[in-house]
């Protein structure tokens, strides 16, 4: 019956001991660089292809 106990014991310090030193070192990943995006910003495949000519204003009726 001690040998469960001491075997339960060493698992438990083994697990503890390799979560403690399987931590990542940083939490957050790294921030891509901006500079992968200039393509798509330049040359918007969702830009409209023609500029919107704004309507001519309507003379004032009062």
């Amino acid at each position: 019956m001690m040998h469960k106990k001491y075997a339960f014991t060493l698992i438990s310090i083994f697990t503890l001991f390799g979560a403690i030193t399987g931590q990542a070192d940083d939490v957050l990943p790294p921030r891509f660089n901006f500079d992968r995006y200039s393509a798509m910003v330049n040359h918007s495949p969702f830009a409209i292809a023609t500029a919107i000519a704004l309507p001519s204003s309507t003379p004032d009726f009062a």
